[in-house]
């Protein structure tokens, strides 16, 4: 059960999240202050790149050598067991232990070059996710002999994760409107259907898959595929990279 005091740094957080424009300082903000409601010795906040979402390029740590996250990013991402989820569509607290059993997970190549390693056992992961869009991964990490994370502490993670994603969503793309203009000479532009057009002006909404796929009175199976066809014509890989094509 979560006690008052824990509320009450829930709360702090929930404002930092908010009132604090710069996001390098926010989020070392947020790894001190959530590690007086969770045990951790180490932790990390990486964002993605705002061109290729599935890239994770900006990061923080919490007594975490810089030169080991950059080295996990550009040589050891691909060993993640867990890496799928990261691009699952949806926000998600987990455990590593909750994943893989025991056995199979320390005789893993991830386990052994990252974990064993710092002398870590346990992990606790927070994927960040807003309107379909990967912007973010949070990891708390317990030295061996401690005990695994709590269910309390993966409800922490829970309560915050909506207002992550929400503001790191509107911090990247803040006060972006196009006028149907713009979106009719991007179609002319990179030769898309009228159909693709009218998906694409829902697109630069903050509109969901489900929205979207309502709204046009189709499944989100067909409006994939359009989606697909009008990433492949524009040789984008995700919907953020739209707002750098029609600016340009």
């Amino acid at each position: 059960m979560i006690n008052n005091s824990i509320w009450i740094v829930l709360n702090s957080l929930v404002y930092k999240i908010y009132s604090i424009d710069n996001l390098y300082e926010m989020r070392n903000i947020f790894l001190v202050q959530l590690k007086e409601i969770i045990d951790f010795d180490s932790g990390t906040f990486i964002l993605s790149s705002s061109s290729d979402t599935h890239k994770l390029v900006d990061y923080v740590t919490y007594n975490y050598p810089e030169t080991e996250i950059e080295f996990y990013i550009n040589n050891q991402k691909d060993l993640d067991y867990s890496e799928g989820i990261m691009f699952s569509g949806k926000s998600m607290v987990y455990r590593a232990s909750d994943l893989i059993s025991e056995k199979v997970r320390v005789a893993t190549e991830y386990y052994k070059q990252i974990y064993a390693k710092n002398n870590w056992h346990y992990s606790l992961h927070l994927n960040i996710i807003y309107k379909d869009i990967f912007l973010g991964t949070i990891s708390l990490f317990r030295q061996k002999g401690k005990d695994d994370f709590t269910y309390e502490n993966t409800f922490v993670l829970d309560v915050l994760k909506d207002h992550l994603a929400l503001c790191l969503y509107k911090k990247r793309n803040k006060a972006v409107h196009f006028s149907s203009q713009d979106i009719r000479d991007c179609g002319q532009k990179y030769g898309l259907s009228r159909r693709e057009i009218c998906v694409l002006k829902r697109l630069v909404t903050e509109k969901t898959v489900q929205d979207i796929s309502e709204e046009l009175v189709i499944t989100t199976n067909t409006l994939r595929k359009h989606i697909s066809s009008i990433y492949k014509k524009m040789g984008i890989s995700s919907r953020i990279q739209l707002f750098d094509k029609i600016n340009n």
